[in-house]
């Protein structure tokens, strides 16, 4: 691999243009890596005598693609810790696994385990994962279980010791510490405490999340990802610099949108930063605003929220606000229906209704989604969820009907950040089981190609590239104009640069 594509052409392709598939296709690089293409039948003999020619009949050419919502300290902190998985196992078998993260990481002050989904759907019912069960487990480490979302942690009693929570620790605004029903006393789960805890248990060290970084940008961009945004709400100016200062040296080919957090935008404004604003290939995105309702009610409320779309707004950047449930998505939309720029968007929009699709179209709204969860996901909504909430997830036939602009994305490491997952579940809407999740809602393999490339280019805000470069395009070793959904999945992604 890596062989110098300059001076190529790939004939007999099927060429992805950003909008509709070009069949019969032979793409040409020049010897500066501008990219040309057009019918194999109009490419002479003599027009390629000096080129290298190869046939590449049953490929794809696509533009690379853009993941607009991704949490990546989280996913390099990952690769620090012990990666539990989705797979369903037994109480036993937890056990097993917990004592062997703990034997991995033998060395280190505090157990880290990551890994499964919001509400443990992944576990065996008869069982129950809290403290006592962690406790049983490691009864003498600090023990933390951040799932994979990073909604829900769980600790055990001497990480609990360790962070200085007790059973008088106020519980702080926005964060639900869950008790037992049977005597009220804290049961080791707490919600939305992601922030909390960091600031109360011994951190990764920062060397060691510059190597998990670094790892994270090379997958990621093994996958065919050229451009990614960090839509983490906690981001401040120190994160920005770390993130910049790590693409620059790891990925310098990538670019990075940041998405600053409500709490940070003056620091970024008062060293003269704005929206857009660049250093080292790292641009300003929109403010990225929390809306959660883990704990039984909306998380900030109504007010405050109106209050931080309005100050962000004042500052001249859009907001890009992250809500999962339709009752959360209906007071957005309220605020936004008064107080709106371009650029605004929603993060997630899990769940929507018709109502709320003719609304975000009519304001103009764009919305990055993750159809990936399907996948991943599918088999715990078809377990726990109403048909009328099955109904109303992941709902891109709909929103593009509407004209909303939607843009799909990973939310890794919530999600495996694979393209071709995501592509999968768009088309499929089948679960890793084979299970259809709301079928009337697939699009086709060509929308969701748009998706990946051309709607996030505009989701993100970013000018388009008139020119095709070859650092840019993806060769991918299946038609995907004609290939089965099956396929979809087991299809190969590499750069065209690195094409041998």
């Amino acid at each position: 691999m890596g062989g110098d594509t300059r001076g190529r052409i790939f004939s007999n392709v099927t060429v992805f243009n950003g909008l509709s598939f070009e069949r019969g296709q032979s793409l040409l690089i020049d010897s500066k890596g501008q990219a040309f293409w057009g019918p194999t039948s109009n490419y002479k003999p003599s027009t390629v005598a000096d080129q290298q020619s190869i046939d590449a009949t049953g490929m794809t050419v696509t533009p690379s693609f853009h993941d607009t919502h991704t949490h990546l300290l989280s996913y390099a902190s990952n690769f620090q810790t012990y990666d539990i998985g989705l797979e369903e196992f037994s109480e036993q078998v937890f056990i097993k696994l917990l004592r062997r993260a703990a034997y991995d990481q033998e060395n280190s002050g505090l157990v880290r385990v990551s890994g499964m989904d919001r509400y443990f759907t992944n576990t065996d019912s008869n069982f129950q994962i809290d403290k006592d069960l962690l406790d049983e487990a490691l009864p003498d480490r600090p023990l933390r279980i951040q799932t994979r979302s990073g909604h829900a942690h769980v600790l055990n009693s001497a990480a609990m010791r360790l962070a200085g929570i007790g059973e008088s620790t106020d519980e702080p605004e926005g964060v639900t510490f869950q008790r037992r029903l049977s005597d009220g006393e804290l049961n080791g789960v707490f919600l939305e405490a992601g922030e909390y805890l960091d600031g109360r248990l011994p951190k990764i060290h920062q060397c060691d999340l510059e190597k998990g970084l670094a790892k994270a940008l090379n997958t990621i961009h093994a996958k065919g990802i050229n451009d990614v945004t960090d839509a983490t709400h906690i981001n401040d100016f120190s994160r920005y610099e770390f993130l910049s200062e790590c693409v620059r040296k790891y990925a310098p080919n990538m670019k990075l949108q940041f998405m600053p957090g409500f709490n940070s935008i003056r620091d970024f404004l008062d060293l003269g930063m704005k929206y857009k604003s660049q250093h080292n290939g790292v641009s300003l995105g929109p403010v990225k605003l929390m809306v959660t309702d883990s704990h039984g009610s909306i998380y900030p409320d109504k007010n405050t929220l109106k209050e931080m779309v309005r100050e962000s707004h004042r500052f001249g950047f859009p907001v890009a606000i992250h809500s999962v449930e339709m009752n959360s998505t209906d007071i957005i939309l309220e605020i936004l229906g008064n107080d709106r720029i371009a650029g605004d968007r929603i993060e997630h929009a899990s769940e929507l209704r018709d109502d709320q699709i003719q609304k975000i179209s009519e304001m103009s709204l764009k919305v990055s989604t993750q159809p990936s969860f399907i996948y991943e996901r599918g088999d715990g909504y078809l377990n726990s969820d109403s048909a009328s909430r099955i109904d109303k997830l992941y709902r891109l036939k709909s929103l593009l009907f509407a004209g909303v602009i939607v843009g799909v994305s990973s939310d890794c490491p919530v999600t495996d950040p694979n393209p071709m997952n995501t592509i999968y579940s768009a088309v499929t809407r089948r679960t890793t089981t084979g299970a259809i999740v709301n079928i009337e809602e697939r699009v086709s393999i060509c929308e969701a190609l748009q998706m990946l490339t051309t709607n996030n280019v505009t989701l993100a805000g970013l000018n388009r590239e008139t020119k095709w470069m070859d650092k840019n395009l993806l060769l991918i070793d299946k038609d995907l104009d004609t290939c089965s959904s099956h396929e979809i999945l087991k299809a190969d992604v590499s750069w065209i640069t690195e094409f041998d």
